[in-house]
C-alpha cells in the first residue's frame, strides 16, 4: 500500500536513502486512535518495501481518557525502550 502524499506529510513522498532498509522500525498505535488505520498500511507498507519492522497494536487512544486504558497505554513505553535498548 502506497500512501497519497497529500494525505500525509509530504516526506512521505520522498524516495529513502541507500541502506534505509537496514534500519529497524518499531510502529505503535493504539487500536482506538483515530489514526490506526493509517499506521497499519504505513507499517504493512515498510514490511512489503523489505524494512524490519515490529509493530505494536496496544488497546488504547492516543492517550489514555479513562484508568482503564492506562496498562495498555503502559506497554507503548514499555516497548519503545525494550526496541531502543535491543
Amino acid at each position: 500500500a502506497n500512501f497519497d502524499p497529500k494525505a500525509v506529510a509530504p516526506v512521505a513522498a520522498l524516495p529513502a536513502k541507500p541502506g534505509a532498509e537496514r534500519i529497524p522500525f518499531h510502529v505503535m498505535c493504539g487500536t482506538l486512535d483515530t489514526r490506526y488505520p493509517i499506521a497499519r498500511q504505513f507499517a504493512e507498507s515498510l514490511r512489503s518495501n523489505g524494512y524490519q519492522v515490529q509493530a505494536e497494536w496496544p488497546h488504547s487512544p492516543h492517550g489514555p481518557r479513562v484508568p482503564a486504558h492506562v496498562p495498555e497505554w503502559e506497554k507503548f513505553r514499555r516497548r519503545a525502550i525494550e526496541f531502543f535498548v535491543e
